[in-house]
């Protein structure tokens, strides 16, 4: 647990440092946020990130403290005792979070937290000890960005530091040691030592600091938790050096966030992180030796993972760290497609995930992590729509939509394109043949489709699929037919169509009406059916009001109804005569059937007397109006209808 601490650590600091060297340029974000589109959302605080970048960045909000608040560094005499903590640090170290995920993303160029949860809740990364001595030694090397330069006395770069025998044996104390290579009697330049550790996160180097800089570990951590509340890290507490986890050692999202852009005003971090390697001089026995000191970043990153960004991001830094006890924190620097930067910080990841990878979701996702492989909440429709849409359950019509979900823009970030496995039909020969399709779903079903497609793929009848389809933002109802409002669940990402069509998958009016013909192979067979049920899903071939044999959908099936009215538009003859789309559609399927009606698009008596004819023949009242039952009639026997749900 200690040396993937060790070795995530100078990943950590490494990398961070690398991204906002190299953070200049356009404000692009990737969000793709629609004007104003964020205004309100819970899930986002702070500045909208601007939809136009300006060449010049608006200023990052500055976590430093003013010039007259950097404390002088002076340690106390004697041993230190450590400061009492706050009343309130025994209940936010042992409360109730220590398993929520916790995440804010951050536009670095002009400081909007674009999204955050849980930011202020406790977070036990192990290794935000080196973080905060590495603050800590920046403050004695040199003034962050903006300082006079008369405030306190800094260490000379030049000064000379010799390695101690003790400083030597307390670095083969930890439990997983990480090694520069120093020499008992060598002696560095203290800016050369400052690189060194910041490189290769080695204990040997840190050791030798602690010794230099204030004696004894304990001091050290005293100087490490009050340089941390002067840059206002006020719900951040250290009780190593080293890295180890401590169950008293904690801080928060909010604080790394603030930690990690404090450590980017010191110019040492800012040029050195981002490179993969330096060369600095050791004097051993009076010769000059120089000692290349690997960036750990680009090297062995153990348990945290190979680096991943999504495609149109370009990674600069990161700094990880963890261990079972305390779980994973991440923070990654990147720069989208145009320039403009991002700050991630993902923390309380379960030990056994990686964290390059959930960093990488959490820019996929655009900013509402979540975790992929919790359960899928199965619950009533009050469970289902606060964890899919976060709203409460009604019937959102298109005058009505739920929050976030308000125009296309602010949807289409909660999507993600999912691909799977299908077999595909020669209709010719009947053979089958392996291939994939891909569709765009929310998010937060990606897993479970993804799990059910796999499954039906697998079933041994090797049912084709030759239309797929999921999100698309639209109403219910279709052109000139419905009368309806609501939002189609497709909308929220939350349901698939299989088939739809010509192959006996369409709408059927009325309940109970599944008149699929089995003998096509395309028809959705009940072994697919199951599978969907299987895991939670509803077929549409249930819903109250018709029979739609293709869909499938996450949220209840009572999400369709009429809203107290007739959907379709009532035909019927009159002095001025009906003229449009319905009756067009009308006339259209009258003619499938084989009855003399024209394809004008105006209810006329030639029309009406075709009508009749049908109702005459399906027991219907011949009365020529075309009312609910009639078109019910008519279009399940004609098998499609410009109408979707």
């Amino acid at each position: 647990m200690k040396q993937v601490m060790k070795k995530q650590k100078i990943c950590t600091l490494v990398a961070l440092l690398l991204i906002i060297s190299l953070l200049a340029g356009n404000l692009d974000p990737f969000l793709a946020h629609a004007e104003g589109e964020n205004a309100g959302d819970p899930a986002i605080t702070g500045t909208e990130v601007p939809e136009e970048p300006s060449e010049t960045p608006s200023p990052t909000p500055s976590p430093s403290p003013t010039p007259t608040d950097i404390p002088i560094i002076t340690a106390p005499p004697g041993e230190p005792v450590l400061p009492e903590e706050d009343a309130t640090a025994d209940a936010f170290r042992n409360g109730t979070y220590e398993n929520s995920t916790a995440y804010t993303l951050i536009g670095y160029d002009n400081g909007a937290v674009i999204s955050e949860k849980d930011s202020n809740l406790p977070v036990y990364a192990s290794e935000l000890s080196e973080w905060l001595f590495t603050l800590y030694v920046l403050s004695r090397t040199e003034l962050p960005t903006g300082v006079e330069a008369n405030i306190r006395t800094l260490i000379s770069e030049e000064a000379a530091v010799t390695v101690s025998k003790k400083a030597l044996e307390n670095a083969g104390k930890v439990a997983y040691p990480v090694l520069a290579g120093l020499k008992e009697g060598d002696k560095i330049a203290y800016k050369d030592l400052v690189i060194m550790y910041l490189m290769t996160g080695a204990d040997d180097a840190r050791e030798v600091l602690v010794a230099y800089l204030a004696g004894t570990d304990r001091r050290a951590v005293y100087e490490m938790n009050r340089i941390a509340r002067a840059y206002g890290l006020n719900k951040t507490h250290a009780e190593t050096t080293d890295g180890a986890y401590s169950a008293k050692q904690y801080t928060t999202v909010s604080d790394l966030y603030k930690l990690f852009l404090t450590l980017m005003k010191y110019q040492t971090f800012a040029e050195n992180i981002e490179l993969a390697s330096c060369q600095v001089s050791v004097n051993r026995s009076g010769a000059e030796v120089q000692t290349i000191c690997p960036n750990r970043m680009f090297g062995d990153i153990l348990l945290y993972g190979d680096i991943e960004v999504p495609e149109g991001f370009t990674f600069r830094a990161r700094f990880s760290g963890g261990c079972q006890a305390g779980l994973g924190a991440q923070v990654m620097f990147v720069t989208g497609a145009n320039g403009f930067n991002y700050v991630t910080v993902v923390a309380n990841i379960p030990f056994e995930k990686d964290l390059a990878i959930e960093s990488r979701r959490f820019l996929e996702l655009k900013g509402e992590y979540f975790d992929e492989d919790q359960e899928l909440p199965l619950g009533d429709d009050t469970v289902r729509y606060k964890y899919l849409l976060d709203a409460e359950v009604q019937y959102y019509t298109m005058d009505n939509r739920p929050y976030s979900y308000m125009t296309k823009q602010m949807t289409d970030r909660y999507m993600m394109s999912l691909t799977v496995p299908v077999w595909k039909l020669n209709e010719k020969t009947g053979a089958r043949t392996e291939g994939k399709m891909t569709i765009p779903i929310h998010r937060k079903l990606y897993r479970s489709l993804k799990e059910i497609m796999q499954e039906v793929f697998e079933l041994p009848l090797q049912f084709p699929i030759k239309t797929f389809l999921g999100y698309g933002y639209r109403q219910s109802g279709g052109v000139g037919l419905s009368l309806c409002t609501l939002i189609s669940v497709h909308s929220y990402g939350a349901a698939v169509d299989i088939n739809p069509g010509d192959y006996d998958n369409d709408y059927f009016l009325g309940k109970g009406n599944d008149l699929r013909n089995k003998d096509n192979p395309y028809c959705i067979p009940d072994e697919v059916i199951a599978i969907f049920e299987a895991h939670g899903w509803n077929w549409g071939g249930n819903f109250n009001i018709c029979s739609d044999t293709m869909h499938f959908q996450y949220l209840g099936l009572d999400y369709l109804s009429y809203q107290g009215r007739d959907p379709f538009v009532r035909l019927a003859p009159a002095e001025n005569m009906n003229v449009g789309v319905e009756v067009k559609n009308l006339q259209e399927r009258l003619a499938e059937l084989g009855y003399n009606a024209p394809q004008n698009g105006i209810y006329n008596n030639r029309t009406r007397t075709a009508l009749m004819k049908f109702q005459s023949d399906h027991g219907l009242p011949a009365n020529g109006e075309v009312d609910y039952k009639t078109w019910e009639t008519i279009i399940n026997l004609t098998h499609y209808m410009s109408y979707v749900f």
